[in-house]
């Protein structure tokens, strides 16, 4: 297990980027993060997830011979289930260090890819200074609400008409909020809009689905039992 190093020249002379890749497994000392950040980056993740990662590499992009940017990177080899039965997998976090070497600016990014039943989301989250505040965000397409539900541990009551737990989300947006272990979906379907809210803070957890109908919309679609209400 060694460090590798690589460097890109924009002239003979004059160097760019140089870059440095660590081993599986290798750690930022919180001294070395005092000195690239002027503060300790790491404890901007989620607890669980600096418990997943280690550095994968570290990079630094010179203008004029002078650092414009620390890049520092990190991946997880693990899982993650930020909520019961949803895993986050190819965990990656990414700390850009602007004008290091002056007033040093600090972004951070989480991103991975969630898996919620048969399908795969990408979402993203803008890390601060308070962890607790990551809200993981992604486009979803094509997303079977009974699959989310069966995926989280919820199973098909005899009452509920086939109609809502086989409703196909065709496209919309996801939230995860992973300190407070909240899920929320906001998506369009044949039904109309539909918002979805999953608490499993709590035991047993908590979920509330919404939707909001068109105007030509029928009862006969969910059940034809339900075809007086129209």
């Amino acid at each position: 297990n060694s460090v590798t190093v690589s460097a890109t020249f924009v002239s003979a002379d004059v160097m760019e980027r140089f870059e440095l890749g660590f081993p599986a497994g290798s750690l930022l000392p919180a001294s070395v993060q005092q000195k690239l950040a002027r503060q300790n980056i790491v404890n901007r993740m989620p607890a669980d997830i600096q418990k997943l990662v280690s550095l994968q590499s570290l990079y630094l992009e010179l203008i004029q011979n002078t650092i414009s940017t620390v890049g520092i990177h990190f991946a997880a080899q693990q899982d993650w289930v930020p909520v019961k039965g949803i895993a986050a997998k190819n965990i990656t976090v990414d700390f850009n260090c602007n004008s290091p070497l002056g007033g040093v600016s600090v972004a951070a990014t989480l991103k991975c890819d969630l898996k919620i039943g048969d399908a795969t989301i990408k979402a993203g989250a803008t890390l601060s200074s308070n962890p607790n505040d990551c809200v993981l965000t992604g486009d979803i397409s094509n997303l079977g609400l009974g699959n989310v539900l069966s995926t989280i541990g919820i199973t098909k009551a005899p009452e509920w008409p086939d109609a809502f737990w086989n409703l196909s989300m065709s496209t919309g947006t996801i939230s995860v909020a992973p300190f407070a272990k909240i899920l929320s979906l906001n998506t369009v379907t044949d039904f109309g809009q539909l918002e979805f809210y999953i608490n499993a803070s709590t035991t047993p957890l908590e979920f509330m689905v919404g939707i909001a109908p068109p105007a030509d919309f029928s009862f006969k679609k969910l059940d034809p039992n339900l075809g007086v209400l129209d």
